[in-house]
């Protein structure tokens, strides 16, 4: 299950890849980021509440010599995970999911990258 701090607005990047051809990098796994986010306030005044606004990117990546359809069972998986109007809540925070898609993916070197987009959202009060 998703966590808060998965969605944080804070930049996040995660991969359990890089250049070597270690026994790590050839198997399947999950790269993550924060692809994008802004604020904007939802009112006037000094005390007015923010809305953020966000998009977390999980991209499925899988050996390409095991095929398509692995890496699309996984990209579905993960979307599935995020249903849209998840509320993941953290204290006074509650970040809720209003969209995610799988856009095209592609083959780069030996690996299919097959991207999630999960876009959310977060009112965050003035306390």
């Amino acid at each position: 299950m998703p966590t808060l701090s998965t969605l944080s607005t804070q930049p996040v990047t995660a991969s359990l890849s890089d250049s070597t051809t270690s026994e790590v990098e050839k198997s399947s796994h999950v790269e993550a980021a924060m692809t994008g986010r802004s604020s904007s306030p939802m009112g006037i005044g000094a005390n007015t509440p923010e809305l953020w606004r966000g998009i977390l990117q999980l991209t499925a990546v899988h050996p390409a010599e095991e095929g398509l359809r692995l890496v699309q069972s996984r990209a579905k998986a993960i979307r599935d995970l995020f249903p849209i109007g998840l509320t993941l809540v953290n204290g006074i925070a509650r970040v809720t999911i209003e969209a995610r898609d799988i856009p095209a993916g592609f083959r780069s070197a030996d690996w299919y990258r097959l991207p999630v987009i999960i876009r959310w959202f977060v009112e965050e009060p003035r306390v």
